[in-house]
């Protein structure tokens, strides 16, 4: 008879939202499939989860690079900037967390997985901010001119960040940033006890729905509101600047539909296996599997950005260029003079 997992697998983890979920289940399984399953950990952090982190990294450090060249100030673009500046420091600690991981590390590991935390929430609450952005700057154009200013945006995006960091740090104080692991034991909780098991778990619950629900569903519905306005004008004549602005939107429908895809997905593995768990029927190679794939998807989510917006912006294809030419000594003062003074000389709030 095969002894314990839980008491033979070291307390490690492939996703950062679930840690000592192996010290809660009580089944047995063989010293064999132990081994597979760590094997199956390695391979995905090794293969998949940090080599995307690291392209993902320089991703990022190519849009702040690029975008930082910007002229005129635009709203949009400001959001882009910092979704990029906390996608990288999350990815950053995600790196740090994963290799602190394969290298039995459990106090680095554990010390970087909570950072990733508010991290992640402020990237999502700011790509929501920047979808009701682009949002009311399609409908109402004179309005968003007037009151979208730097100063506006600013405030916003300090709001947006204590807002997080307030939810992040709820999350690391009530000992559920690996939420469905629920650390019972430091609660004085039975793991057997199914209904206590459930009352600690309904925080996390909450916050899953305020730090991932909620920005999901107004990014949704405002994915839907720009699609049809695009559908909409997609037949009238329209200037340099209106087509330009017209990429730009494109791309953040591309980037909120990424996050529309990572976080409902990697919220309802959760949500099934922390029912799985309830019922005591989940086998560790699902548990593994299901961690991966999920870590996968949120990782991914902060590393695609950067493609987006070399394929559809316009903008940063012309800031690209100008920087690289810059780099090689070539850039003139009147290079994209041109270019500025018809597509990129205004604020995108007076374009639709």
């Amino acid at each position: 008879m095969g002894s314990d997992w839980t008491t033979e697998w070291p307390q490690r983890h492939t996703d950062f939202a679930l840690h000592n979920f192996m010290d809660t289940v009580e089944h047995s399984y063989r010293n064999d499939a132990v081994r597979e399953a760590r094997a199956l950990d390695d391979a995905i952090m090794t293969w998949g989860v940090i080599p995307v982190c690291v392209l993902g990294i320089i991703g990022n450090v190519i849009m702040l690079w690029v975008w930082m060249g910007g002229t005129t100030f635009s709203p949009t673009t400001f959001l882009i900037k910092y979704i990029a500046l906390c996608d990288a420091l999350f990815l950053v600690a995600n790196i740090v967390a994963d290799g602190a991981d394969l290298a039995g590390d459990l106090v680095l590991e554990r010390i970087s997985r909570e950072f990733t935390y508010p991290l992640l929430i402020i990237s999502l609450h700011v790509s929501m901010a920047a979808a009701v952005v682009r949002c009311v700057i399609l409908y109402r154009p004179l309005r968003a001119q007037a009151s979208l200013t730097r100063r506006r945006t600013v405030v916003t995006c300090v709001c947006i960040t204590l807002w997080s960091l307030l939810l992040g740090t709820l999350v690391v104080l009530f000992g559920i940033c690996q939420p469905i692991h629920g650390n019972y034991q430091a609660y004085g909780i039975c793991p057997t006890d199914l209904k206590k098991v459930m009352d600690t778990d309904a925080m996390w619950l909450f916050l899953l729905v305020m730090y991932g629900c909620l920005p999901v569903l107004v990014m949704a519905v405002c994915n839907v509101a720009m699609v049809v306005k695009i559908q909409r004008d997609s037949g009238l004549a329209s200037s340099l600047s209106q087509q330009s602005a017209r990429r730009l939107t494109i791309g953040i429908i591309c980037m909120t539909s990424t996050s529309l895809l990572a976080f409902p997905a990697h919220s309802v593995m959760l949500v099934v296996i922390y029912y799985r768990r309830a019922a005591a029927d989940i086998s560790i190679w699902t548990y593994v599997l299901c961690l991966g794939i999920g870590n996968i998807l949120v990782v991914l989510n902060s590393s695609v950005n950067v493609i987006y917006w070399a394929v559809f912006a316009t903008e940063f294809r012309h800031l690209f260029a100008k920087k690289f030419r810059k780099l090689r000594g070539r850039a003139t003062t009147d290079d994209y003079a041109s270019v500025d003074q018809t597509e990129f000389g205004h604020d995108d709030v007076t374009t639709v």
